[in-house]
């Protein structure tokens, strides 16, 4: 297996205004919680600093017994600083979405790493399963 620090130089034709040959590398990481999750899960995806969140995906491949919603936020932080309350019932993927405010964590994640928690909510829940899969990529400048 190959591992790689952010941001990686990728050679091109077009030039940036330092001269540079340079594009940036889209990755993601991915694991699962289940009905049983009803408190922070820690999950095993971690995004490097200065990473921009380009999408979250919710694929639900089990449905839930009983209407779920999931959380998804960080260690350290509210359960939800990330996602709140995407509905996960049913099979099938929904997009994670940021809010007016967690959209600044979602543009850039600062200068430490960020390890996500998931956390499920439902009543009598004995049934179901959802992957949460982050797509980054390196921050991009944002004007001041």
């Amino acid at each position: 297996m190959s591992t790689f620090k952010l941001p990686v130089q990728v050679y091109r034709n077009q030039r940036h205004n330092d001269g540079n040959d340079v594009a940036d590398v889209v990755a993601s990481s991915a694991d699962f919680v289940t009905f049983s999750d009803t408190t922070a899960k820690t999950l095993s995806i971690v995004v490097p600093e200065n990473t921009q969140f380009i999408e979250i995906y919710l694929d639900t491949p089990i449905a839930y017994n009983a209407a779920t919603t999931l959380d998804i936020g960080v260690v350290g932080g509210a359960d939800d600083a990330v996602v709140s309350a995407a509905t996960v019932t049913d099979k099938g993927r929904v997009l994670g979405s940021a809010s007016a405010t967690n959209i600044a964590d979602w543009v850039d994640s600062g200068s430490a790493s960020i390890r996500f928690t998931a956390k499920v909510t439902g009543t009598a829940l004995t049934a179901g399963q959802t992957v949460v899969n982050v797509v980054f990529a390196n921050r991009i400048d944002t004007p001041s």
